[in-house]
């Protein structure tokens, strides 16, 4: 028909397959850019669920001016008080009033729940928030939340 209105063309040297692997080969391009867009764009997968309730580790708080609200963990370890720091893992200052070398010891049992406070015989006492004196070298428990102060008021 072409030839017949004068119209030139020219026809392809190739039988057609070169343009069909042409386009397979771009449809293949896109569909590689597709699945890694997809790839990126996916949401890690949920963690496992966890028991939401949470085990917060027994610790201790001073509440003295040196060391404002400092928190120390017990880490199934007892914690000494007192001024030496050699031996204790809460050391005051040397000068530090009614605080002796070696004053305390806090610990925790896990089994009943129980803080425990032994006083080393300090001079100047381990005392329970209700004013009682806690007896020297006899282990005295507490409950979490209970509060004990060294030294006179």
């Amino acid at each position: 028909m072409l030839n017949q209105h004068s119209v030139p063309y020219e026809l392809e040297n190739g039988t057609g397959l070169e343009r069909i692997f042409s386009y397979i080969a771009i449809i293949v391009v896109i569909a590689i850019i597709a699945a890694s867009a997809l790839l990126l764009k996916r949401k890690p997968a949920p963690a496992s669920v966890k028991n939401t309730e949470t085990v917060r580790a027994p610790f201790i708080r001073s509440l003295a001016p040196q060391y404002d609200g400092l928190v120390i963990k017990l880490h199934n370890q007892p914690i000494q008080i007192g001024r030496d720091s050699a031996v204790c893992r809460l050391a005051y200052l040397d000068n530090t009033p009614g605080i002796s070398s070696n004053h305390c010891k806090i610990s925790f049992n896990k089994a009943d729940g129980q803080f425990t406070v032994i006083d080393f015989n300090s001079s100047y006492g381990t005392f329970i928030t209700s004013g009682q004196r806690i007896a020297a070298g006899i282990p005295q428990n507490l409950a979490p939340g209970a509060s004990i102060y060294l030294g006179p008021v």
